[in-house]
């Protein structure tokens, strides 16, 4: 029984790892173009801040931030306080 549970476990844990990946590579791919967009108009768009809005992006969750001027580089929905 608990080798079937092992086995069970291991491949929810390989489809789960595999969909990381996936949205990962989606990720990037964003971020990548996010700040070459940024770039192109003369804005900086920093590193940490694009792979929070990606991360946001792909959750389909806002962006809880101050910095609204940075995040507004990005496609996320943005919520102040």
């Amino acid at each position: 029984m608990r080798d079937a549970i092992r086995s069970t476990s291991a491949v929810r844990f390989s489809r789960s790892a595999r969909d990381v990946r996936t949205s990962w590579r989606a990720s990037n791919a964003s971020v990548a173009s996010w700040r070459a967009a940024a770039r192109e108009s003369g804005r900086t768009l920093d590193l940490p801040d694009a792979l929070i809005a990606a991360t946001a992006f792909d959750l389909d969750a806002a962006v809880l931030t101050r910095n609204v001027q940075d995040f507004a580089l990005t496609p996320v929905r943005i919520e102040t306080y």
